[in-house]
């Protein structure tokens, strides 16, 4: 009996190796899986205020201004903030959306002058303080560009004088480019840089449009569209 009953186990062992090697026989060798790594999408910044112009909205001065320096015409039409200046005397004019005070910051707009007197008059960007008692300008003409500050202690300054660059395209539009990083401004147009430095005067401050016309009875034309504020 209890040879039979160890004949019987040496039996179904044997089975069993038999099996286990069919069994390895058909499988295959599996297929190995890869894990590739790809490249993230970079992280954008955040869009802080955008304005195409489609509409009058965001508190930009619209309609019919007279003052000391300059009579001005704002208007919003065909997707385009349109200026006409009319100046008495040398006149700076500037105007702002409804925005709150940033630090650092990267701002675009489209611009550009429609009326054939390059050297009458300029346009760009301002930074200023939300009291008005400093800001800074970045403005081309022509194919030129400047950078200057006012502040109530210390008036006019150009920090940046006229210079020239073929970055500047007379009379079609120019995206004009200004970044800020901790101080550090940096100027463009059409993503060629044209010139940078440091100022601090001021820490938080809003961000808007500002033309020039230099000689007295002079009629300068600009369109704006596409002003932009990304925060980093």
């Amino acid at each position: 009996m209890k040879n039979k009953a160890l004949r019987l186990s040496i039996l179904v062992g044997f089975v069993c190796f038999l099996i286990s090697c069919q069994l390895l026989s058909n499988s295959k060798t599996p297929t190995p899986v890869y894990v590739v790594a790809t490249a993230q999408e970079p992280t954008l910044a955040p869009v802080f205020f955008y304005d195409d112009f489609s509409k009058d909205q965001n508190s930009w001065a619209v309609g019919d201004f007279p003052g000391e320096y300059a009579d001005i015409t704002y208007k919003i039409e065909n997707g385009l903030y349109v200026w006409t200046v009319k100046s008495h005397k040398l006149a700076n004019e500037r105007t702002w959306p409804e925005i709150d005070a940033i630090g650092d910051f990267t701002v675009t707009v489209d611009a550009r002058q429609t009326s054939n007197n390059a050297d009458d008059c300029d346009y760009g960007l301002i930074y200023r303080d939300p009291t008005d008692k400093s800001l800074l300008s970045f403005t081309v003409s022509n194919q030129q560009y400047s950078v200057y500050s006012y502040s109530t202690e210390e008036n006019w300054i150009e920090i940046i004088p006229w210079a020239d660059s073929s970055a500047i395209n007379p009379g079609e539009f120019n995206q004009l480019k200004v970044v800020n990083s901790n101080g550090d401004f940096t100027f463009y147009s059409n993503d060629q840089k044209l010139t940078s430095f440091n100022y601090s005067k001021i820490s938080q401050g809003q961000l808007g449009l500002n033309v020039d016309v230099f000689p007295e009875n002079a009629t300068c034309g600009f369109e704006f569209d596409n002003f932009k504020v990304i925060k980093p």
